[in-house]
């Protein structure tokens, strides 16, 4: 009986799936709206057109933390903002692991390693159309200040909250002194 139990219940899931993986390739039609009409033979790229006439696209991905995005809460809600194109670091690894600038242009250092100057690209604009500055960036540092210790990221392993911040907006740069020497500060703001 519990063999007999077992298959059926197998059949019922299998036919389930198989139920859930058919359908049409066509898009749907939008409310009010028409099929799209076109197919790729695979997966297509195109949804519907929603009701203003635009398409929307769907996609999915692999989440960190609950598909979380303040990079205070764990370092893997960091990966989230990257990933999901809300936000972006002044540095990032080039496919052979080298920093490099990304909304950073230049960097420069003290011999000692404990004065930094970064002067940022020009022309780099926020979603909301806001210019980015040195004190937007100063400003996010000093909230990871605040909201760091809230959360489990442990922003100061990558910029010691006993850092100095200066801002100069005119010429773009930030100057960042440090109270130990790190030679390796561009790398940690990449991540």
């Amino acid at each position: 009986m519990k063999k007999t139990l077992a298959i059926l219940l197998c059949i019922v899931l299998a036919l389930g799936l198989f139920a859930g993986c058919g359908g049409s390739k066509e898009a749907a039609p939008a409310a009010g709206g028409s099929s799209s009409g076109s197919s790729s033979g695979g997966s297509s790229a195109a949804a519907p057109a929603a009701s203003g006439g635009e398409k929307v696209l769907n996609f999915g991905l692999e989440a960190f933390s609950d598909g979380l995005i303040n990079p205070m809460n764990q370092t893997n809600t960091a990966w989230n903002c990257m990933r999901y194109g809300v936000g972006e670091c002044l540095f990032h690894f080039d496919d052979s692991m080298s920093v490099e600038p990304w909304l950073a242009e230049t960097w420069e250092h003290s011999d000692d390693y404990t004065v930094w100057t970064i002067v940022l690209k020009d022309g780099i604009k926020f979603s909301n159309g806001d210019a980015l500055t040195a004190t937007k960036v100063k400003e996010s540092f000093e909230w990871a200040k605040t909201e760091g210790p809230n959360g489990t990221s442990g922003p100061q392993k990558y910029l010691s909250f006993d850092a100095v911040i200066e801002a100069d907006d005119a010429a773009r740069k930030l100057t960042i002194t440090l109270p130990k020497a790190d030679d390796n500060l561009p790398g940690k703001l990449a991540n």
